[in-house]
Order: structure tokens, then sequence, then C-alpha cells
């Protein structure tokens, strides 16, 4: 198991690892029961507020968005490299990627259509999602503030000496905290 997300309201948790496996557990009984695979290794894993979605990345390149209900996958975009991260927008109709290949992909949860948001030229490590703004953190250590709407550069946050390894925002999205590779955290 590389991947762990736990769904509320739902009452379960997901995970995944390097098989490429996506299991269900049950809270409570401590049974899992499989969902589907990737092609590869999953590499990142992340759960709608509702908890009624769930949308996975692999070594492969795809994102899957699960409709949790009825147990079915759509395909998301698919990267030209490893996926590092995937989020869910705040409102949860929207979810986004970061990889190796350096874009973030944003796409519906309901219509599976997505495109292209943003192009760097170092990999993609993280990811946020905040009231207008997604964030990506990259390999050479800095954050990228980028547009939601229109995938341009809001702000660059030179931060840390090496990969930024994850990102989170709090509950009011008032706070940015980096964490990474070279053992730091800053709060924004």
């Amino acid at each position: 198991i590389t991947q762990l997300v736990v769904a509320q309201p739902v009452g379960a948790a997901y995970t995944a690892g390097s098989d490429g496996q996506l299991f269900r557990w049950r809270l409570g009984t401590f049974k899992g029961e499989p969902l589907g695979a990737h092609r590869g290794p999953v590499t990142t894993l992340a759960s709608s507020f509702d908890g009624f979605w769930l949308a996975t990345g692999g070594e492969d390149g795809a994102v899957e968005i699960w409709d949790l209900e009825s147990v079915h996958d759509r395909k998301g975009a698919h990267h030209a490299a490893k996926v590092r991260a995937v989020v869910f927008s705040p409102d949860g109709n929207s979810i986004a990627s970061t990889g190796d290949d350096g874009a973030v992909w944003s796409w519906s949860v309901l219509k599976g259509e997505g495109r292209a948001l943003y192009k760097d030229a170092q990999p993609l490590t993280a990811i946020a999602w905040g009231a207008t703004a997604i964030y990506a953190g990259r390999a050479d250590g800095k954050v990228i503030a980028i547009d939601a709407a229109t995938g341009k550069t809001l702000a660059t946050l030179e931060t840390h000496n090496a990969e930024v390894r994850v990102l989170a925002l709090s509950p009011d999205c008032t706070y940015l905290a980096s964490g990474s590779r070279d053992g730091s955290v800053i709060v924004w």
C-alpha cells in the first residue's frame, strides 16, 4: 500500500499501491474489496469532500475519476509522464493533477472533460486547490500559484532548497503550507 484516504461521510477507506489495485475498506469491518486497477503503480489518491468520488493517478500517466456509488471509473487526462498528485476543487466539481511532464490538468468530475491548464519546464510534484488558485509544487523547490480559471501564473514562491513534496491549504484557504524533501515546512 502506497496511498490511503478515508472518505467521509461514506465511512470507508481506500488504498492503492504498486500493484495498481484500488481497494475499498468499510470502516469497522476491516474487509477489503477490489474496485479496479491502473495498468501500473498508483502514485496518488484523493477523495472528494462529500466522499462520493475518488481520483487516482499512476506511473503510466493515467488519471482516473471513480464514482464510488456505482464503482465506475471515468478516464481523465493522460499526462505524458508519471502523475505525482491529484486534488479536488473546493466545490468538488473539478479535479486537477500534476506530474513529471510539468503539466497541470483540470477537468469536470461529472463530464470527464478536461484540458491542460498550465505547463511548466520543471516536473510538478505536489498540488493544492484554493478558492481561486491552484498551487503547484516544483521539483526545484518553488511553488507556482496558477489562476484556476485561466491557467495564468499569479505568483512564484521561492521557497525550498529541494523538491516540494506536499502542499496543504487551511479549510478557509487563508494559509498555504509547503513541505519539502529538504525537511523544511513553510506556512504562507
